[in-house]
């Protein structure tokens, strides 16, 4: 079994880093930086257990989507977008505007096609005006006009208040035989494959005080489907977070709409719901409008918290999906939404990348984990799970406040070496920033390799350029090592950060002795050089030096040769073997023994 430690320090944001496991380094410390540096850092370490003995599988249908017809994403929204620019708006409000891909039907020279601003509807203005040019022999016979290919293969069916037999009729025209009286139908409408139908809900947010009759209803749903379709998972309207269900259920519906801070603080909300009885299927949830407005980062990173929480009590939670997850630009009666669209454009709101740092986790295995330190404002997941054939472990990890914090990951009971692989950040400069049309992707996920600081390496190289790091030229100072003698030194005076030794070496017929000396402080040191046993005279006859003016100092590809050796002739006056060692620097001083 190994150990892992690592670090990273973050800012009002979403983040999430993975490592892939099996791999040829082990890192036993990751620093990884994503923040703005203020005055008041935070400390929060999150223990995680790897080994397969505490992990717990996390259902394959943990995170979906849930579409609504609301905001006119449907009728009126995505069905009307059978038609592709249907507003003439793709060109923006300023005329004229695009009008693909409409195109003319007929002789062109026939008709006038242009964009005004002539429409009726306030929110777009821009309208199409069709004039047909006719003359003295009258006006186009064969016809002429403007024609829309469209978009195909969108259907849908719509049932609203069923009896339990209707409900079962519903059901059969979903998943019965093509050749059964429902199934038919469907079949008969160009889908004779029967739906994978698995769920089905009894009423929506009906389980209230005021509806009095629920219950009562609900099992007679409840019994009829389970005699008909006893593989069917039945899901009731009453909450079962807090307290068991007095009925039979598969599931039971859970809606939240808070405040971003409340939501967050959500996250701990199934922590002590009951192991036993039906999961929950946390089927719309989101930070509402108040803090959200129509779709900003502070809406996602609340979000974010309670998502963390449903990850984590996934053995009671077994579904969950973000609601609305449309919204028709021309109808914003809910808000906010996961993706806003017009007939030409489309944007995904930060609550729509949040779901993105997700996309492993269903199915994916949960790491046992607990957090210690001032971790009001911070939550954290830990996973794996596996890829092309590889392994990773999962950290995901947000941050609610306006300080940075550093989040150091200890990994116990890995069973191979890890090294890091990537990392994902959602932040922006302010957490009430919103995407746009103009600018759709002013939130989003921003990908980096994630990279190792305590464990470099010595040379880095792209296609076309390559540099050392200040490692690799250290390397440099023991090329007349191998092979050498050691000569005995011992070390007197405060040494606690100067470290020496001296070697005897042959070069081109001469014969050479070398000094090598570290200095670890920030202050100047006098190294003096007594020899004794020389059977011959010494003189100077080169420095090599390595230092710089921080210690925090980096080569790079614009800079490739910030920190290299510089070597000069030593200067020594006869009998004097004093030199200065610079702050922070390592230095080697080659003596010529004279024949």
């Amino acid at each position: 079994m190994m150990d892992m430690e690592c670090s990273l320090k973050f800012l009002t944001s979403i983040c999430m880093i993975l490592f892939l496991l099996g791999s040829y380094a082990a890192y036993e410390s990751v620093r990884l930086v994503d923040a703005r540096e203020d005055n008041e850092k935070h400390y929060v370490t999150l223990q995680v257990d790897a080994s397969n003995a505490t992990g717990r599988p996390i259902p394959e249908t943990l995170f979906g989507i849930f579409f609504e017809e609301i905001n006119h994403a449907g009728a009126g929204g995505l069905w009307a977008e059978l038609v592709s620019n249907r507003g003439f708006e793709a060109g923006g409000q300023i005329i004229p505007s695009s009008i693909w891909p409409w195109s003319i039907i007929g002789d062109e020279s026939t008709i006038s096609v242009v964009t005004d601003r002539s429409s009726c509807f306030e929110r777009n203005k821009i309208a199409l005006r069709m004039e047909v040019l006719c003359n003295s022999s009258g006006c186009p016979s064969e016809g002429v006009g403007v024609y829309n290919p469209g978009y195909w293969g969108m259907e849908s069916v719509i049932m609203i208040k069923l009896k339990p037999q209707e409900a079962l009729d519903g059901i059969e025209f979903a998943r019965g035989d093509a050749n059964s009286t429902w199934g038919s139908v469907r079949a008969a409408m160009g889908h004779p494959k029967p739906f994978d139908l698995k769920y089905v809900a009894v009423g929506n947010e009906d389980c209230w005080q005021k509806y009095t009759y629920y219950k009562g209803n609900y099992l007679e749903f409840y019994n009829a489907i389970k005699k008909a379709y006893p593989d069917i998972k039945i899901i009731s309207n009453c909450d079962g977070s807090s307290q068991p269900l007095d009925h039979p259920a598969d599931y039971y519906d859970f809606h939240v709409y808070k405040l971003a801070k409340e939501l967050f603080s959500m996250s701990h909300k199934f922590d002590k719901t009951s192991r036993d009885g039906p999961k929950a299927f946390v089927s719309e949830y989101a930070v509402n409008i108040t803090d959200a407005n129509t779709g900003n980062l502070l809406a996602a990173l609340g979000e974010a918290g309670f998502l963390l929480g449903l990850e984590k009590n996934s053995d009671v939670v077994g579904m969950v999906s973000y609601a609305p997850l449309f919204l028709n630009t021309n109808d914003r009666r809910w808000i906010p939404d996961a993706i806003v669209f017009n007939s030409s454009h489309l944007y995904g709101t930060p609550s729509y990348w949040l779901q993105q740092f997700f996309t492993e986790s269903s199915g994916a295995t949960l790491l046992s984990s607990t957090m210690e330190g001032n971790s009001s404002y911070v939550e954290a997941s830990a996973i794996s799970f596996q890829s092309n054939g590889s392994d990773y472990i999962q950290i995901k990890a947000v941050n609610f406040a306006n300080v940075t914090v550093e989040l150091k990951v200890k990994m116990t009971g890995l069973d191979s070496k890890v090294s890091a692989k990537k990392k994902k950040v959602l932040t922006s400069a302010s957490v009430m920033d919103e995407n746009s049309f103009s600018n759709p992707e002013m939130i989003c996920c921003i990908k980096r390799k994630a990279r190792s600081r305590v464990i470099p390496d010595a040379i880095v190289f792209n296609s076309s350029h390559l540099y050392g790091t200040p490692s690799y030229w250290l390397q440099q100072f023991f090329t007349e090592s191998s092979g050498a003698t050691l000569l005995s030194s011992t070390m007197e005076g405060n040494s606690s950060y100067v470290e020496a030794s001296a070697i005897s070496f042959q070069s081109n017929g001469s014969d050479y002795i070398q000094i090598k000396a570290v200095n670890f402080a920030n202050v100047t040191v006098e190294l003096k050089v007594k020899m004794t046993g020389l059977d011959s005279k010494v003189s100077a006859k080169k420095k090599k030096v390595l230092t710089s003016a921080s210690v925090m100092d980096e080569n790079s590809f614009s800079n490739p040769e910030m920190i290299a050796p510089q070597e000069t002739i030593l200067v020594m006056p006869e009998g004097n073997l004093t030199f200065v060692l610079a702050p922070y620097s390592f230095a080697s001083l080659d003596l010529l023994k004279e024949s």
